[in-house]
């Protein structure tokens, strides 16, 4: 689908809830989904879903539901990148540094502690560490993040890539030598109400 065709289904689609389209508002959604990283195929097949969509298709959607019938909710998010945690810690463990093809990931871990930090958590306290480690994904912002996780004997070792080796590459080449404690605190006290 072409921006075009695009602004086309928009239009009819804002027909369909009885509001008129206009050229400025149609940039907008073309630039915020551009910037969301949806592409018009997908975001053409929201607007068909958010239509069928029992709970909120009786409004006009706006961008955040095209987003949501997309990539889903930050719950969602959140509960995949816990099941990617747990999943490299089982395969890698502590002693090997890791980078994650999520920035957002890398630094909901940080927060939550650091790699070591998650590795070495108490199994018999899982249900509050997850619920912790949810609050501070959604929290976590998903640009900046460390070049890796660092392990405990990881000195001189590459790390382990979890997810796609461009994506970790590129963290690799882009990423900061790791947060200040003060950008940590700060994060942690303004964000997660800590």
């Amino acid at each position: 689908m072409n921006e075009q065709q695009f602004i086309e289904a928009l239009s009819v689609c804002f027909e369909a809830y009885g509001k008129k389209l206009n050229a400025g508002v149609g940039k907008f959604w073309l630039n915020a989904l551009n910037a969301g990283g949806i592409s018009l195929d997908q975001a053409g097949q929201a607007l068909a879903k958010h239509a069928l969509d029992p709970d909120t298709g009786q409004y006009l959607p706006k961008i955040a539901d095209i987003v949501r019938h997309c990539q889903g909710t930050t719950e969602d998010a959140a509960e995949i990148a816990w099941g990617r945690l747990q999943q490299a810690i089982g395969s890698v463990g502590r002693y090997t540094s890791v980078v994650f093809d999520d920035p957002r990931l890398m630094n909901a871990i940080e927060l939550s502690g650091g790699w070591v930090a998650m590795c070495n958590a108490d199994v018999s306290n899982q249900v509050a560490d997850r619920a912790a480690f949810r609050k501070a994904y959604k929290a976590a912002s998903g640009q900046t993040c460390r070049k890796f996780l660092p392990g405990l004997h990881a000195e001189g070792t590459p790390p382990k890539l979890i997810g796609s080796p461009q994506k970790c590459n590129r963290i690799l080449q882009s990423g900061t030598d790791g947060p200040t404690m003060q950008q940590l605190r700060k994060l942690t006290t303004n964000q997660l109400g800590t």
